[in-house]
């Protein structure tokens, strides 16, 4: 066969597949040849640029949104992504865990003591960071203790795991419930020499991953380790949003709720410490929460899908006119 017979043969076998339609099986039947033979015949085409496959080019970071979200804000590093229709919310997350990966990891460059506590969202982060770039000897610190009874691929004990797998690293693990039954019992638990020289970690860590929670929808929620009665109690207190277990109101600081003195984390005094936390979280409905984090200095860098980023800047942006129809409306005035 010459090569100008060849070249015909690739460009039919090419144009049965990809713009007929035909299975490679068909195609197969076609030509009177073994499937394995087309597969080679594809493969061919494309290599002498028979087939030439063009794919729209996609752009999934939003450098206006992330510009916006760092001036408003003071932030260190916004990462906005426009992650694409998806068929449900964890399709979505997955999504946003594969494009945040590459920035996340770069976030990390030269991390050696790393917090990390639960998320879905955080999840799919996690999941798509590379074996290579980590520091040598990394540190992997749970900073919050377990959900619940049974250990979700979501909550931070599994997720402190993965990333020490995937770095080579050692992981610190906070074995306790995230909540006990009351203060006295809690404390004694800290005087336990394990979960002791645990804590004492959190003091030299360099960075942390985290969630960033609501009171409608967060690792707790979906756990239900909080019920509707303790829900209600929360808001009551002022409530807006969650990290490591910690409730905290607008400005970013914790509710004087029962929880505070029961859960098993990071205090939030200690999180604003450290240098670099990043919060990774998506969609419109965490915009209170996570706009208090970031005024409260919970979050230093977040990663956020380009929904959830306008509906952030949205609900800023009225704030102040609703500050003020309320104070207008408190001295008898119209709002």
């Amino acid at each position: 066969m010459s090569e100008e017979e060849k070249n015909k043969l690739l460009a039919f076998a090419a144009r049965l597949y990809y713009m007929e339609g035909f299975s490679q099986g068909e195609v197969a039947r076609v030509l009177s040849v073994s499937q394995a033979k087309v597969s080679r015949l594809l493969k061919q085409a494309r290599a002498k640029g028979i087939v030439r496959i063009q794919v729209e080019d996609f752009q999934p970071y939003d450098g206006e949104l992330e510009e916006k979200l760092e001036k408003a804000f003071s932030l260190k590093k916004a990462v906005v992504l426009r992650v694409p229709p998806a068929s449900s919310a964890e399709a979505a997350r997955r999504s946003m865990g594969f494009l945040s990966a590459p920035k996340v990891m770069e976030l990390l460059k030269g991390v050696k003591t790393l917090g990390i506590t639960g998320g879905r969202s955080l999840m799919e982060t996690i999941r798509f960071l590379p074996s290579q770039g980590w520091e040598p000897g990394l540190q992997v610190v749970q900073l919050m203790g377990n959900v619940g009874a049974v250990a979700l691929e979501s909550d931070a004990l599994e997720l402190g795991r993965m990333i020490a797998r995937k770095g080579g690293g050692t992981f610190f693990s906070l074995n306790t419930p995230a909540f006990l039954a009351d203060g006295d019992t809690r404390n004694a638990l800290f005087r336990h020499e394990q979960v002791k020289s645990v804590r004492n970690l959190f003091k030299s860590l360099d960075a942390a991953l985290v969630g960033i929670g609501t009171l409608e929808d967060s690792l707790f929620i979906y756990q239900e380790a909080l019920k509707p009665a303790q829900i209600r109690t929360l808001l009551a207190k002022g409530a807006v949003g969650e990290i490591c277990g910690r409730f905290f109101g607008p400005k970013g600081k914790e509710c004087p709720s029962p929880y505070k003195d029961q859960v098993v984390s990071i205090r939030l005094e200690e999180l604003v410490k450290v240098p670099l936390v990043i919060g990774i979280t998506m969609g419109r409905d965490r915009a209170p929460a996570v706009a208090a984090a970031l005024r409260g200095g919970l979050v230093k860098a977040l990663v956020i899908d380009a929904e959830g980023a306008e509906g952030l800047l949205e609900y800023v942006s009225q704030e102040p006119k609703t500050k003020a129809a309320e104070k207008s409306r408190g001295k008898g005035g119209r709002a």
